[in-house]
């Protein structure tokens, strides 16, 4: 049986100047696994990397209140590669299971640059169904 995920906006494409942080959440209830993809416009030097990925888990939707996780913290579990003229993309397979419910992201730019994150949302305790259950506006399976 195919497995149909439930996709949830973390940041909608939004241009983030220098330094500034942009930030969102998904819930994640009732499924255990996730995978994020943050997608960033392209820059004229590889050193503008974003200067911070940081994914949490928590209780709540705010940013702050969450806790860093084991496999997810940049610059001790991965190292943020150099930015390329294209779009730049980097994605995180995560085990949700036994985490809290929700999950936020924030990411900082070096450089002005347009963000958007979607976090895809699998092995659910029921699975999505319809359009509105599966966080999209046209759900075709064929």
């Amino acid at each position: 049986m195919m497995q149909i995920p439930k996709m949830q906006v973390l940041i909608s494409p939004v241009s983030a100047t220098t330094g500034a942080t942009v930030d969102g959440y998904a819930d994640l209830n009732g499924f255990d696994f996730a995978i994020v993809h943050v997608v960033m416009s392209g820059v004229v030097a590889p050193s503008n990397k974003p200067g911070a990925l940081t994914l949490r888990h928590g209780s709540t939707t705010a940013r702050t209140n969450g806790a860093t996780f084991s496999g997810c913290k940049s610059g001790t579990d991965y190292t943020i590669p150099d930015a390329v003229t294209g779009a730049n993309s980097y994605m995180f397979a995560l085990d949700w299971r036994g985490r809290a419910r929700y999950l936020t992201l924030a990411v900082s730019p070096r450089t002005t640059q347009i963000i958007s994150a979607i976090a895809m949302c699998y092995r659910a305790d029921e699975m999505p169904d319809n359009s509105t259950e599966a966080g999209v506006n046209l759900l075709h399976v064929a």
